[in-house]
């Protein structure tokens, strides 16, 4: 049968578990055994044996286990909250049953409600943990959603200034390609203009219905060639 104690003391607080055991053999051979445990200090022997395990938390905590004839018990000094440390305490008093299945009958019935409780903690720790990492997810899915979006209008307005740029300069060149029409090759073939300037036929058009557009017409002349006059 478990029981729980809250005391204070010099320690802190101290969370006392107990549990009915029966020991089958002398103590001097239980404590036989307890002296190849590691991290484990005896801390007094007589008609009981106490042990004190080492390096349980870093804030001064520590855990005494009883060893008695009747039962075996676990006392959790802290400073702070001793219920920290229960599930560590019951893995200790676990791990030191199976050291010594053979030298006490422990009667875990009492421990049951602890292990549901821890459990219950556990569960509810991952199952926080699951809608930290869900929202996390969210909130990053959303950066990421808000970078790309701001990333594409950033790609649009690069393609509709560098859309604005080439029309631009297309019609610069157009009118530098009827700026050399007129002064070097009015009366020339589109053959002998293209070849010429190293131009493709289409921005050959092009600067030709620019000129129409400013007050030029096509006369042809034959075999192909062509001028462009004042209207």
């Amino acid at each position: 049968m478990k029981f729980i104690q809250q005391l204070k003391n010099e320690a802190g607080l101290s969370h006392r578990l107990s549990f009915d055991a029966v020991l089958l053999v002398d103590l001097e051979v239980v404590r036989e055994k307890m002296g190849a445990y590691p991290g484990i200090k005896l801390v007094s022997y007589g008609s009981s044996l106490r042990y004190s395990f080492e390096n349980v938390a870093e804030d001064g905590s520590f855990i005494i286990i009883s060893l008695l004839d009747n039962s075996i018990s676990l006392d959790i000094f802290s400073p702070g909250d001793p219920d920290a440390l229960e599930k560590i305490a019951i893995l200790r008093l676990l791990s030191v049953a199976s050291v010594l299945h053979d030298c006490y009958k422990v009667y875990l019935d009492g421990m049951f409600s602890i292990l549901v409780k821890i459990l219950s903690e556990d569960m509810n720790r991952i199952n926080g943990c699951k809608r930290c990492l869900t929202q996390e997810k969210k909130r990053y899915r959303r950066e990421i959603d808000i970078v790309l979006a701001k990333r594409i209008i950033g790609i649009r307005k690069e393609r509709v200034e560098l859309e604005n740029k080439i029309e631009t300069d297309r019609k610069h060149i157009e009118k530098l390609v009827g700026i050399i029409i007129l002064s070097k090759h009015n009366g020339s073939s589109p053959d002998e203009i293209i070849k010429d300037l190293g131009i493709s036929k289409t921005l050959l058009d092009l600067a030709i219905a620019n000129l129409s557009r400013n007050g030029y017409k096509r006369v042809e002349l034959g075999n192909g060639r062509f001028q462009m006059v004042m209207r």
